[in-house]
């Protein structure tokens, strides 16, 4: 074979070789999409039920049951609160009332309203704090007093019989021009404190 024929056959060759379509592979970044299907199931996690609001509790360390929740902690062991300051207040308030007024005229022991005038002032007295409560009448809570309230100022239950009390004299000349006034005694740790079975 000639050279001349060498030449000729290379360049046939190279004119095959350059009229085929050779696809080459993409180079660089390939982008892959894909499609995720996300199924949800409404029943498998519910919507959470609204926590209720808890009720006040029966006031704090034997608030007696009331139900209403307010009353000063504790003090220490073997101390005793003062009276509230608050207290004096409410009893003139209570006494200026159409209620109070009507019931302050009317108490006498021994009558049918005996009673509104005191259990009307304790009760608003205890909304603010369950340690307001009646007074036993000389250590005996089977007769409390019809004119003196007690505060309950030492630790422990709310409960009758319970001992370490303030009294409280609110009604000036009972049976007689029944005044509301504020006097009260020292703190006395055997004086006993009662529910009158009302609370």
């Amino acid at each position: 074979m000639t050279a001349a024929t060498r030449r000729a056959l290379f360049v046939a060759l190279l004119v095959v070789v350059s009229a085929c379509n050779y696809r080459t592979p993409p180079t660089g970044p390939t982008t892959v999409t894909t499609t995720v299907t996300t199924t949800v199931d409404n029943h498998s996690n519910p919507t959470p039920t609204p926590t209720p609001t808890p009720s006040p509790g029966g006031g704090g360390t034997g608030g007696g049951g009331t139900g209403l929740g307010n009353r000063v902690p504790d003090p220490p062991a073997g101390s005793a609160l003062p009276l509230p300051a608050y207290a004096q207040t409410e009893l003139f308030a209570y006494a200026a009332t159409q209620a109070g007024a009507a019931a302050l005229v009317t108490v006498c022991p021994g009558t049918a309203t005996s009673w509104a005038f005191m259990d009307g002032l304790i009760d608003r007295l205890r909304a603010k704090d369950t340690r307001w409560g009646y007074y036993c009448r000389r250590g005996n809570c089977a007769d409390p007093s019809n004119d003196v309230i007690a505060y309950h100022a030492t630790a422990g239950p709310d409960v009758s019989g319970a001992a370490g009390t303030i009294g409280v004299d609110v009604i000036g000349d009972l049976c007689g021009t029944n005044t509301p006034q504020w006097v009260p005694y020292a703190f006395d740790s055997t004086a006993l404190w009662t529910t009158r079975g009302r609370f």
